[in-house]
């Protein structure tokens, strides 16, 4: 990641063949099928070139890469039933246009930092009871 800051197109495309199969096979695994999980792979790729000024070594680039790849599947999820229960969410959340067509559980869930479930779907029962809001919480827009 560092060469392909520094300008080195090359360091890109080794990047790519080195963890798209690895991004593929995530996105695959996480969400159902709301959009094809290879033009998700794309867009993680497309924000990685667009936000590579926005890299910093300290977190390897392998946290940075799979951070920008669980966004965009919150992002575009359609979670059939989810248990997130007692689950701690350290970073921020952002389940913005996600549907959640089955139960949606975050009971005693913690969420450290903002929390957006912004135009968010829930056709099931969502149940956040004893969830625990530390940051700011966005709930507008979501049925």
């Amino acid at each position: 990641m560092l060469e392909f800051q520094s300008g080195s197109k090359s360091a890109f495309e080794t990047l790519m063949q080195n963890y798209y199969p690895r991004v593929l096979n995530f996105i695959y695994r996480f969400i159902a099928h709301r959009e094809s999980p290879e033009d998700l792979t794309q867009e993680v790729f497309l924000r990685v070139y667009r936000n590579a000024s926005r890299y910093k070594p300290k977190a390897q680039f392998k946290t940075w890469l799979y951070t920008i790849t669980k966004n965009i599947c919150f992002n575009n999820a359609l979670f059939k039933e989810v248990d997130f229960s007692s689950t701690i969410f350290w970073g921020n959340v952002n389940f913005q246009y996600a549907r959640f067509e089955g139960k949606a559980n975050f009971r005693y869930a913690e969420f450290a930092k903002e929390a957006q479930f912004e135009s968010v779907k829930f056709s099931g029962k969502a149940d956040f009871r004893w969830a625990k809001f530390s940051g700011d919480v966005n709930f507008m827009n979501a049925t």
